[in-house]
């Protein structure tokens, strides 16, 4: 009888181990990753504030699809290293690996930009004249210079204010630095119109007052923020 149990337990330990992989593998899977929040816990899957394609909410949460992979797993590195103030996607981005933070990146890299209207070169503008040069005439990105298209006027200003505080440091030559710390309020606010404006082709210049950068602070920041319905007025700042 004993030898009979031992045998079925030989076996059966035996199917466990058929692929020492196991489920590990999916894990190793950027899609499920972002799906499902990898060792963080399906509460913080990428998915539930970015996004089911990367598409972002369009105010405080940015698009992640069609963005360079190597920019992404940066920021990641970023979060998890403190030079981006963030306590949620640094608490995310310390329970990924090497390795996931690779996959989820390439993952959403691979994903194709959202649809967001014909875009606007803004011949003449305050972007065309200061930031085409990085990121292109239409916010499409170059070579160690992230894509701002998809990008609403709220969230770049919240980057201004986080580069000029250094809740955000790491960018390049410390460009991001520099320029937050030197333009007024309002010139940050003129680019950070124009950018929204790359996106959705219409000619306002103003500072849309839907996307006042006002907000308290806490762990839904940024890249949490729940999404707005239409005109339903941003809150005010407590």
């Amino acid at each position: 009888m004993h030898f009979h149990a031992a045998i079925a337990s030989f076996l059966l330990l035996g199917a466990c181990s058929a692929d020492p992989s196991g489920p590990a593998r999916f894990s190793q899977d950027g899609e499920i990753i972002a799906m499902s929040g990898g060792d963080a816990g399906a509460r913080f899957a990428c998915s539930t504030c970015h996004g089911i394609r990367g598409e972002g909410d369009g105010d405080l949460t940015p698009p992640l699809a069609g963005r360079d992979a190597g920019y992404l797993v940066r920021q990641l590195t970023h979060y998890a290293e403190g030079l981006r103030a963030h306590p949620q996607m640094r608490s995310i981005a310390r329970q990924l690996t090497t390795d996931d933070r690779l996959a989820v990146s390439a993952h959403y890299a691979e994903l194709p930009l959202p649809d967001t209207g014909p875009p606007s070169a803004a011949t003449g503008s305050l972007y065309q004249a200061e930031c085409a040069a990085c990121h292109g005439a239409n916010g499409e990105g170059r070579p160690g210079y992230p894509a701002l298209t998809g990008l609403s006027a709220a969230y770049v200003m919240k980057q201004f204010d986080d580069w000029q505080s250094g809740a955000r440091r790491g960018d390049a030559e410390g460009t991001m630095t520099r320029i937050s710390r030197h333009w007024d309020r309002s010139r940050k606010a003129e680019a950070a119109a124009d950018v929204a404006r790359l996106s959705d082709g219409n000619d306002h210049r103003e500072f849309p007052a839907a996307s006042l950068p006002a907000r308290h602070d806490g762990p839904r920041n940024d890249a949490s923020a729940p999404p707005r319905r239409g005109s339903e007025p941003a809150a005010q700042e407590r």
